[in-house]
């Protein structure tokens, strides 16, 4: 199941530049099964209004390397979308976006 998420009412900050994404087991880069686009993933923290403790989310990109983008900097995510996953008995859920670019004065979070 994949769900769209609505950003627009949180705060997002850049844990970091965007790293290319790699299988722990094997150490072969990864590509997306759909479009071959080399798979990237970069740390997001997301504050919610009214909650104390701001939540760390790895996010996945696909494409051509993605924009610098310094750790602290404010920035947008377009097109997020959260799935669930389940692996020989493990679960959880997994970010992917369409981009995420640094957050520029007068523009409004997508």
């Amino acid at each position: 199941m994949r769900l769209p998420v609505d950003m627009s009412k949180v705060t997002v900050i850049a844990g970091g530049p965007a790293e290319r994404l790699v299988n722990f087991k094997t150490g072969e880069l990864i590509f997306d099964k759909r479009t071959n686009q080399p798979a990237w993933v970069i740390n997001l923290v997301i504050f919610t209004p009214g909650e104390a403790t701001p939540e760390v989310v790895k996010v996945k990109l696909f494409g051509d390397e993605p924009k610098p983008i310094s750790q602290g900097l404010p920035v947008v995510v377009v097109g997020l979308v959260v799935s669930d996953w389940e692996i020989d008995g493990k679960h959880g859920l997994s970010f992917r976006a369409d981009s995420i670019a640094p957050l520029t004065a007068g523009k409004a979070a997508a």
